[in-house]
């Protein structure tokens, strides 16, 4: 710790370079983090900032309606979309679909999201490192001052100027120039030593035999007990100097008498003095020590002193102390300190709009949610039906299966309770073929799948021997056998009902809501042509439809 001490001292000594320049490093990054911080606020006043507030007033006025007010307008769109069928389907509210676009962030907002978490993640390191540097220049300053030189074991180091002792130095054993007499002094043979009383305080007061006064110095002021003793009526008090201090015969009540009228009239002409003495001093009557009860102090401050004739004192002005370096330093830290602190709340407070719109289409979304109930439906129906292969055929999928079972039909990773589409992880596909007969086209295969191999809604058929798959990685790198795509189970039971008809002329179109991936890429564009050589094959995702909507 020593060494540790020596080098903050010898830091400050110096001008403390380092310190300069940790300040003037943070004062360059709070000033561009501060300059970037203004441009992004003045991009989203200019661009986000309106949007911001019409899409938070879209997701509150949605956020008043009514479960009652839901159901009622889901049944009118299913008998507008489906007709006499309107039963089968429950369509998505219109409020409660602007609720779930407005729950996540549109793209814009996600890019200033990301420049924010930027600006913030490099406040943070510099708050720690003003914090640490302050922490170090508060204990600098703390440190007590270097100790004096010391040389060895000369005494000459230890002497003034003038040769003598300093005046801080205790005198050595031997010196008698302090006046006071010491322990191992040797009397001189025809010297008598002088007998030694204590006083009632513990100071030791020498006093002449012979009767002749001895010269004191004032006796410093210590602490006294509560109960003083101010005279012992055995030892007689000699009022003049000159006479010896013999044994009087005279009755303790007699010589009483001198000293409490001598008490009395000290305590009449000075009234201010009692005041300031001992809490509890002791007064001989009578023989007896009585003490008085302590006098209650009286609280002057500053402004309240007043002189003995009765005028106001004056009072010096104050002086302000000059800061040393190592103080001014501590200031100008902790001001950087507060200023990186004030930037990072400023930074936090600009994505405040959306996190409210965020919380209130959630909240709403969630007490929805939870009203619904279990809808029983029939897959058979929907396999029936002919669906677009498009947005809409999408779509309606969906709202076929919206509010069932979604253990039973598993689109993604909700395993339990009404069905909601809130994480559609698995791929959805519709594939329509069309076949001419004669001079018209006639449809001969649709239908629609969903990725998986577990509790999968759509068509589940088994791989074609035709179509060979490979594996490969998913959107979150999961590499595994793509025999389960929804893709290629259309086309494989496609295959095997019009195996026999492979030489004739076809129309298809594939819509798949997710891209394709390389081994059904690889099957429908490399392999497909070589069984169906005359098949014109359209494909079509609906990634850009699915994001039009947010």
């Amino acid at each position: 710790m020593d060494a540790e001490d020596a080098q903050e001292r010898s830091r400050h000594a110096g001008g403390d370079s380092a310190v300069g320049g940790v300040i003037r490093s943070a004062e360059g990054e709070i000033a561009a983090l501060e300059a970037r911080k203004a441009k992004l606020e003045a991009g989203i006043a200019t661009d986000c900032h309106g949007k911001w507030a019409a899409k938070l007033r879209e997701v509150e006025a949605a956020a008043r309606a009514s479960d009652a007010d839901y159901r009622r307008v889901s049944h009118e769109s299913a008998s507008t979309l489906y007709g006499e069928h309107a039963a089968r389907y429950n369509p998505e509210p219109p409020d409660v679909s602007t609720l779930t676009r407005l729950s996540t962030r549109s793209p814009s907002e996600e890019s200033v999201l990301r420049e924010m978490a930027d600006c913030g993640n490099r406040v943070t390191p510099l708050k720690k490192m003003l914090v640490d540097e302050l922490d170090r220049l508060k204990h600098a300053a703390r440190l007590p001052p270097p100790p004096p030189p010391q040389d060895g074991c000369s005494g000459e180091g230890n002497l003034g100027a003038d040769g003598s002792a300093p005046v801080n130095q205790r005198p050595a054993d031997g010196d008698t120039d302090s006046g006071l007499p010491n322990k191992r002094q040797k009397l001189s043979p025809g010297a008598e030593q002088q007998p030694v009383r204590e006083k009632p305080g513990g100071q030791m007061q020498a006093v002449h035999q012979q009767g002749e006064p001895v010269v004191q110095k004032p006796a410093e002021k210590n602490a006294s007990s509560p109960a003083q003793t101010v005279h012992n009526a055995k030892v007689p008090v000699s009022q003049n100097p000159s006479e010896k201090s013999a044994p009087s015969p005279a009755p303790a009540r007699e010589q009483e008498a001198p000293l409490n009228q001598k008490t009395a009239e000290k305590k009449a002409s000075s009234p201010a003095e009692e005041n300031a003495s001992a809490p509890a001093q002791a007064v001989h009557k009578e023989g007896e020590l009585v003490k008085q009860k302590p006098a209650g102090k009286k609280a002057f401050s500053s402004a309240q002193a007043v002189q003995k004739e009765g005028k106001p004192a004056k009072q010096k002005p104050t002086e302000k102390k000059a800061s040393s370096p190592a103080q001014a330093a501590v200031r100008q830290t902790g001001m950087l300190l507060n200023r990186a602190a004030r930037l990072h709340r400023s930074i936090d407070t600009l994505d405040k709009p959306v996190a409210s719109r965020l919380q209130t289409a959630n909240k709403r979304l969630s007490s929805y949610r939870a009203a619904a109930a279990l809808r029983p439906v029939e897959p058979a129906f929907l396999a029936s039906q002919r669906l677009e292969p498009s947005w809409r055929g999408y779509r309606q999928v969906l709202d076929f299966y919206r509010g069932s079972d979604s253990f039973a039909f598993s689109f993604g990773r909700q395993l339990e309770g009404p069905q909601h589409f809130v994480d559609i992880r698995r791929n959805v596909a519709i594939l329509s073929v069309k076949g001419k007969s004669g001079a018209d086209e006639v449809e001969v295969f649709n239908g629609y799948a969903v990725s998986g191999e577990e509790r999968a809604p759509g068509v589940n058929a088994a791989p074609s021997p035709l179509f060979s798959t490979v594996v490969c990685a998913d959107g979150l790198g999961h590499s595994y056998d793509r025999r389960s795509d929804a893709e290629f189970k259309l086309l494989s039971l496609f295959a095997e009902r019009r195996r026999a008809a492979a030489g004739e002329e076809y129309t298809a179109v594939l819509w798949s809501k997710k891209p394709l991936c390389d081994s059904c890429a690889d099957v429908f564009l490399v392999q497909l042509p070589r069984v169906f050589p005359r098949m014109e094959l359209t494909v079509v995702i609906g990634d850009r439809e699915l994001a039009a909507p947010g």
